[in-house]
């Protein structure tokens, strides 16, 4: 991930901008993940029409499948179910957002199940950019009303361990697709403006200075 932005950050010209819009790593801790198994079949074989549920036990083994075998998918626990119509599963907080964040994408499950989307934090993404010498000028979720409200209301659940229902917001999930729910940008200071060291000013982006021989992204 590193040498990728390293590619970018190079094309840059000074106070040139980058909007890096994707996926983050929740951070660590466990969480109660409730799930519905009233919304289609117990048998995962078909992710088309398996419920929520079976389908989180499928990508239980599916994840990473194209890992080595001691790599590839992950251990849950099944807790006892909170009611009627709905599972409880408990796990890592990361991998309870790298489910939610496919669940919907059965058509190509196959292929969605073999991405990782959560590598870092979005404090380490911003702790990335700051040592490559740019400093951030906005870092914030961004949801998409309608995902939350057709996907996630009523579908899904998660949790505190004590069983306290957390907001979707603090999930802090991003998005590389135009449907899916972090904004980071982050400008390339000029040398006098700022030095490689500092980080975090401003939560206006700035216009970009294009330069003959420079390219933007």
């Amino acid at each position: 991930m590193k040498r990728a932005l390293e590619v970018q950050v190079a094309q840059l010209c000074d106070g040139g901008v980058l909007i890096v819009r994707d996926f983050v790593d929740p951070g660590p801790g466990e969480v109660l993940l409730d799930l519905r198994d009233d919304d289609g079949h117990d048998d995962d074989a078909q992710p088309l029409t398996c419920s929520t549920a079976a389908l989180f036990r499928r990508f239980s083994r599916d994840f990473r499948l194209l890992q080595p075998a001691e790599k590839r998918g992950f251990h849950f626990v099944e807790q006892p179910p909170p009611r009627t119509g709905w599972r409880r599963f408990s796990l890592s907080r990361t991998l309870a957002a790298e489910f939610v964040l496919r669940k919907d994408y059965r058509n190509d499950w196959e292929l969605e199940a073999q991405e990782e989307y959560t590598y870092a934090t979005q404090t380490e993404m911003e702790a990335m950019f700051a040592g490559l010498g740019l400093r951030v000028l906005a870092s914030t979720p961004i949801w998409n009303p309608w995902i939350v409200r057709n996907r996630f209301d009523g579908k899904i659940e998660i949790r505190s361990t004590a069983g306290v229902l957390g907001r979707w917001a603090a999930m802090r999930t991003t998005s590389s697709r135009s449907d899916r729910p972090t904004l980071m940008s982050f400008t390339n200071p000029s040398a006098s403006a700022m030095s490689p060291k500092n980080a975090l000013c401003g939560v206006t982006v700035s216009p970009m200075r294009r330069r003959p021989g420079c390219r933007s992204r």
